[in-house]
């Protein structure tokens, strides 16, 4: 059975402006936050993603059986859990 794949160049596109993605109306045009929105966040400390790893473990493994039961390809950051 061949692998389903959730194509997000269909939904988001990158705003090299904003520095963040956008989603992508109806009419193929992204509809970004306003000015006063988004941010650009330091790296996050090894402390703090190993926190959020084990806190959501459960979460992010049930996600996988999910996308597995449902064939859809796992996304890089889901599979190395």
């Amino acid at each position: 059975m061949e692998k389903k794949t959730i194509v997000s160049r269909f939904f988001v596109r990158f705003n090299k402006k904003k520095g963040f993605f956008c989603p992508i109306n109806s009419n193929n045009r992204t509809q970004c936050l306003g000015n006063s929105k988004g941010r650009r966040y330091e790296s996050m400390s090894s402390f703090a993603r190993e926190y959020l790893n084990k806190y959501y473990l459960l979460s992010n493994r049930k996600l996988l059986k999910i996308l597995q039961n449902k064939n859809y390809s796992i996304p890089l950051w889901l599979s190395d859990k």
